[in-house]
């Protein structure tokens, strides 16, 4: 099962591909047309762009683009790369136990 963050990335990425690379993409229209929150897709956006899977613009006519052709990206490259430390299975803690008692050497002195 992918996290919601992957899940989002890999939205957006579909929907920049989909766009094309002509011209950058703003935030707000990706994060409205796919229904992400806009703060958790700017830092999902940013951690891509550092990875070098995006490149932004900024100012008037500006947004995010691919630095390179869609076609070139690979689909595993965002979760491996960027996405790696919430992909990592986790597993349940033991209980914690409610009426454990200290043993006798802890208490003599």
């Amino acid at each position: 099962m992918l996290s919601k963050k992957t899940q989002y990335a890999f939205q957006a990425l579909m929907y920049l591909a989909e766009k094309g690379k002509d011209e950058p993409v703003l935030i707000a229209e990706i994060a409205k047309k796919k229904k992400i929150p806009l703060k958790f897709l700017e830092n999902i956006l940013l951690e891509l762009k550092n990875a070098g899977v995006l490149e932004s613009k900024k100012g008037k006519g500006g947004g995010y683009f691919f630095a390179k052709n869609p076609k070139d990206v690979p689909l595993a490259q965002p979760p491996r790369r960027e996405f790696h430390a919430t992909m990592r299975p986790t597993f349940p803690r033991p209980p914690i136990q409610q009426n454990h008692k200290p043993s006798e050497t802890r208490r003599a002195k």
